[in-house]
């Protein structure tokens, strides 16, 4: 899964990014890159198809790139192209004058590359993201940047989040969201950028979650949100609670062996405060609000991928052996198109560890418009399943 970081403010915006990139390493990748923009409007971009390390290598020898103020950061894992470095982020236009890092897939770039050939613009990579950059250039040449920017998305089909820097505009960051998580985290004069807010929880716990359709123009000072159409949208700042130290290595190699080391104290902390012995209950304070609607389901629908799906069938098993309520458990994948008759009176759960799944919050969105009561089970704090979803439980 890639990864998303940008940085304005007045620290060393080259070690405010690495940091944040490191963070998201846990999610793969095959390459890396950062963009920055230096004093004195220079942009600069510098990839690899190794790791964050071989990057950090790299960026040490650039000096001019440490004074800059604005920056953003990508981990790829390939889906155009080779996981080579002209295919990794971010992509620059043409004029060199935009960077751009993207999340997601652009469904109708193969179109969109073929129109912007024609007018002349030269492609290096094999990305879909690399149209991006070239179609806000090309509507740059006529307008401002942020209108080329709502201009360019409403011509985009897909998932996206979008993290933008124009030369032009060095004291800015543009992003975008449609269909994939992005966040900004609220500093003291400096705004942090990211795909998952784990990645810069230790430099900020205030966030801001944009949500899909929306356009964020950012300074070191200040932030305006507005959706496609140009309206401007409000946003509360919600302040999470995440342990830096959990989306961290240790001294394990990889974050599997870690994650197997630490079974029976995973375990522990989600039973943790949720177990009342002398009373015989478990107590789940994040489904109270719903309990009377839970108690009345009349049948349970498990919503998952990959190894969520494999816990929903062991939860379809204890659901129907202790509560006799009927519970059917679905690829959320095939669940999102298919055309599944739903009983009212049905609760569905949608199980992902993320709370970023793509086709689990489809499936949620699909279900939603059925009016049916949706609960999710996630261990990301401030997710989007969780945020998206009626009510549920975090794994901690």
């Amino acid at each position: 899964m890639c990864g998303i970081i940008g940085y304005i403010g007045n620290k060393d915006s080259i070690k405010v990014v690495t940091n944040g990139l490191r963070s998201l390493e846990y999610r793969g990748y095959d390459s890396a890159g950062i963009a920055v923009i230096t004093k004195n409007k220079k942009l600069l971009v510098r990839k690899t198809s190794g790791g964050i390390g071989d990057l950090v290598s790299i960026l040490k020898k650039e000096k001019e790139m440490h004074k800059s103020l604005v920056a953003i950061g990508h981990t790829r894992w390939a889906t155009h192209g080779s996981p080579n470095k002209t295919n990794a982020h971010p992509h620059v236009s043409c004029n060199k004058q935009i960077a751009v890092v993207h999340n997601g897939i652009i469904e109708n770039h193969k179109e969109l590359r073929e129109i912007l050939e024609k007018r002349g613009h030269t492609f290096k990579s094999e990305t879909d993201t690399e149209v991006v950059a070239h179609m806000i250039e090309d509507f740059a040449k006529k307008t401002d940047i942020k209108t080329a920017i709502s201009e360019t998305v409403r011509l985009l089909e897909g998932a996206y989040a979008l993290v933008i820097i124009d030369k032009n505009n060095p004291e800015n960051i543009y992003t975008v969201r449609m269909s994939s998580p992005l966040t900004i985290g609220v500093g003291k004069n400096e705004y942090f950028i990211s795909s998952d807010p784990a990645a810069i929880a230790r430099y900020t716990k205030n966030i801001i979650f944009l949500k899909d359709e929306e356009i964020a123009e950012i300074t070191k000072s200040s932030v305006s949100v507005s959706d496609f159409e140009n309206t401007p949208v409000s946003h509360d700042i919600v302040k999470i609670e995440l342990d830096v130290e959990e989306i961290r290595k240790g001294s394990f190699p990889h974050f599997m062996l870690k994650e197997i080391h630490e079974g029976r104290e995973v375990v522990i902390n989600t039973l943790r405060g949720r177990l009342i012995p002398h009373e015989e209950k478990i107590k789940l304070g994040g489904i109270e609000s719903v309990r009377n609607q839970v108690l009345k389901a009349k049948r349970i629908i498990i919503l998952g991928c990959g190894t969520s799906y494999y816990a929903g069938l062991v939860g379809e098993y204890l659901i129907e052996e202790i509560a006799s309520i009927p519970t059917e458990v679905h690829f959320a994948s095939e669940f999102r198109y298919k055309n599944s008759p739903v009983e009212e009176g049905s609760v569905v759960i949608a199980i992902s560890q993320s709370g970023e799944t793509a086709d689990t919050l489809a499936a949620i969105k699909k279900v939603k418009e059925d009016g049916l009561l949706t609960l999710g089970i996630v261990n990301a704090v401030g997710s989007t399943i969780s945020r998206e979803t009626d009510a549920g439980i975090y794994n901690h």
